[in-house]
């Protein structure tokens, strides 16, 4: 995992225009995916200081590059071993995010 937000989303969109975009089917390692910071709202990229609506944009955003569904129509150019793992671990992400979102909103922006 990346050690920012900001070093994590520039190298999911790298691999999202690059790695997935010239993929054969069955090629990706799941190692290759770039996975968001293990840090206090690492997953979004918002902080508890960013008003409401920021809050929900950056989750929203973010609910969409880690949808379970959309995971599921990638997971074609991973490799077969890592498929299930691929699911896993957007749901897990989701999960987080929802949490997240929860506790920015609680502990409430400007």
């Amino acid at each position: 995992a990346s050690s920012t937000f900001a070093d994590y989303d520039a190298a999911y969109r790298r691999f999202e225009a690059t790695t997935l975009a010239n993929a054969l089917d069955a090629s990706v390692p799941l190692a290759d995916l770039p996975l968001p910071p293990a840090t206090d709202f690492g997953a979004s990229g918002a902080a508890p200081t960013d008003s409401p609506d920021h809050i929900k944009a950056m989750v929203r955003a973010a609910l969409l590059r880690w949808h379970p569904d959309k995971a599921a129509a990638i997971a074609h150019k991973f490799r077969p071993d890592d498929r299930d793992a691929l699911v896993t671990v957007a749901a897990s992400v989701t999960r987080r995010l929802i949490l997240e979102k929860r506790t920015l909103l609680r502990l409430g922006g400007p």
